[in-house]
């Protein structure tokens, strides 16, 4: 069966022929220019976004920048100074040099060797009391090639007073008093020192033994830290010596030993025997200040090995 058509009846006006818009054709082409245009910015946009977002913070956060007035430029930036380094600093004891390190004024060295001994006027120029024995001061002794002949801790237990000084002597090797023409000046740190490795025993327990002249002392460590200290000091009257001499001396180490024994912590005890005498001194380190027994540092409690070894060789003693 033919489908129907329907048809749509349009009046016509009975006027003289007009043009009539009958419909509206899109134009195509131009429409596609204007998405075109629209997505090509889009784009850009989102490429030029962190340049767009600096601009804008710029624009509403300004920057002032600083201004100069006419004939005046900004001050350069100093570089901070270098620390000196006083390991190569080397001075001729010829020359009397004056040297200060953290205000403690150094000065008058001089080297004895009619009596083989060094020496040297220290002055404390800090606002507050200090132990000079505490700073880690080392006098590096050398020859005009600048070989390292000895080393030289300056030690000291006192309290210096803010202006007081003190004149520090130390025995040192002939050697050195023959040949030292020059010195350094050096303060350390107790990580610098070298390691040293000693031998344990069946307790468990490490020795140092040191010996310098008539003396031998050992120290005990636990696990490398320091917990004994026991002293030796051997005397013996030479063939030469009278007796009247002899006896200076005796009377002059046992007033040493009773003054030893008088310190809390501390046993000293004096044997006398056919030429000569001895002297025996323990320290009880838990309940003793730290002092020395004749020539030897006891050090504290707990003390590292290396650094015992290392302070007591540069006090004189050989070591092993």
């Amino acid at each position: 069966m033919a489908k129907k058509i329907k048809i749509k009846n349009f009046k016509v006006e009975q006027n003289e022929l007009q043009p009539m818009t009958v419909g509206v054709f899109e134009n195509r082409k131009t429409s596609s220019v204007g998405i075109f245009f629209i997505m090509t910015l889009f784009i850009a946009v989102i490429i030029f976004l962190p340049e767009i977002s600096a601009y804008i913070n710029g624009y509403l956060n300004p920057v002032e920048k600083p201004v100069i007035k006419p004939g005046l430029e900004p001050t350069p930036m100093e570089p901070p100074e270098e620390e000196p380094n006083y390991d190569e600093e080397f001075y001729n004891f010829q020359d009397n040099p004056s040297l200060t390190r953290d205000d403690i004024l150094f000065d008058t060295f001089l080297l004895d060797k009619e009596n083989n001994l060094l020496s040297l006027n220290i002055t404390n120029n800090q606002k507050t009391t200090v132990v000079i024995g505490n700073l880690n001061f080392y006098l590096e002794l050398y020859n005009e090639e600048q070989t390292l002949l000895e080393r030289v801790k300056i030690t000291g237990s006192s309290n210096m007073t803010s202006g007081s000084n003190t004149v520090f002597t130390k025995d040192i090797s002939t050697e050195a008093l023959e040949y030292a023409t020059q010195f350094v000046l050096v303060q350390k740190e107790k990580d610098a020192y070298p390691p040293i490795e000693l031998e344990t025993d069946s307790d468990g327990m490490q020795s140092l033994v040191c010996t310098k002249g008539n003396e031998e002392v050992t120290y005990k460590f636990k696990n490398n830290l320091l917990k004994e200290f026991e002293s030796k000091f051997s005397y013996r009257k030479p063939t030469e010596m009278l007796d009247e001499e002899y006896m200076v001396v005796y009377q002059a180490y046992q007033r040493d030993t009773n003054n030893l024994d008088a310190k809390e912590g501390i046993t000293s005890t004096f044997f006398m025997h056919d030429g000569g005498f001895d002297i025996t001194t323990n320290v009880n380190l838990q309940d003793a200040e730290r002092t020395y027994v004749f020539s030897a540092d006891t050090f504290l409690l707990d003390e590292e090995a290396k650094t015992v070894n290392f302070e007591i060789e540069a006090q004189g003693f050989s070591c092993e």
